[in-house]
């Protein structure tokens, strides 16, 4: 609480406002962080069958003041995508579309028929953690893919891939990538379907998060994270869940738009799907999709 407080009154100088001004907020995050924020126990959360007991969508107080907690959808699916289907427009009647928020996990939603489907798969730290990283690390592997170096398999030769910088890949890099890449793509190709749905039928694709939003479609799309979906139009949506999270405050009658996307998202369980798990494994190759 220290740090949100930290935040909070650094927020206020910057505004030049007193804190005592601050007359409504919003606080959003994944389902363990509003937990903790409510300063209740997210116990349940880490031990089978993983469900949460409590999905916010209320309000709380925080150094005196009111703020209003967006709702969860599920354990692994939290106020952060509903804040990022805000910002998107889709909780709004619309065409169909695919939003993707993709970090050290991914949160998938499709929105089609009035319908939210939405997951989250875990792509681990691939995309955040090695020496080259995030848009770059997708374009250097769709580049040496493109050149032969690195077979659809995923072998490479030779086993360490120097970059014009001096930078290099080894194969833990690629493979990293590879498992990644293979759980989005998974994840994404078990949406649509459930969602009855095909890529054919996208016409946007919004991508989110501080990775999410700066990759390049192209590349991802080359290494088959991404489907390729040429009718679909790719918009980066940047901190979606900041974005979702303004609207929310400054736009209070939405609120119960997100309370009802929240309340009537199906939520599709990745773990222990065996479609899912299928899905993986035919993703591991570095095809287009």
């Amino acid at each position: 609480m220290n740090a949100l407080e930290k935040l909070v009154t650094g927020a206020c100088a910057s505004a030049d406002i007193e804190l005592d001004d601050l007359s409504d907020g919003v606080v959003t995050g994944n389902t363990v962080m509003l937990h903790l924020f409510a300063e209740r126990s997210p116990s349940a959360l880490g031990r089978v069958p993983f469900h949460a007991e409590w999905l916010a969508g209320c309000d709380e107080t925080f150094l005196g003041h009111p703020v209003w907690l967006p709702p969860c959808i599920g354990a692994f699916v939290g106020a952060d995508l509903v804040c990022a289907l805000i910002a998107a427009g889709l909780d709004q009647d619309g065409s169909t579309a695919l939003l993707c928020d993709i970090g050290t996990n991914a949160e998938v939603a499709v929105r089609t028929n009035g319908m939210v489907f939405a997951t989250s798969t875990a792509a681990g730290p691939a995309f955040e953690g090695t020496g080259v990283r995030g848009s770059e690390l997708l374009d250097a592997i769709a580049g040496f893919l493109a050149s032969g170096v690195i077979e659809e398999s995923g072998a490479s030769v030779p086993d360490r891939l120097v970059l014009k910088d001096g930078r290099t890949l080894d194969n833990t890099d690629v493979r990293a990538v590879q498992m990644a890449k293979a759980a989005v793509a998974a994840g994404i190709s078990v949406m649509l379907d459930k969602a009855g749905t095909c890529v054919d039928d996208l016409s946007e694709i919004f991508l989110a998060g501080g990775f999410g939003c700066g990759l390049n479609p192209d590349s991802a799309a080359a290494i088959g994270m991404l489907p390729s979906a040429p009718k679909a139009r790719k918009t980066p949506i940047g901190n979606a869940a900041l974005a979702g999270a303004a609207t929310l405050l400054l736009h209070p009658q939405r609120r119960e738009s997100a309370l009802r996307l929240a309340r009537n998202a199906q939520l599709v369980e990745l773990g222990g799907n065996a479609e899912f798990s299928d899905r993986f494994i035919d993703s591991m190759a570095f095809v287009p999709v």
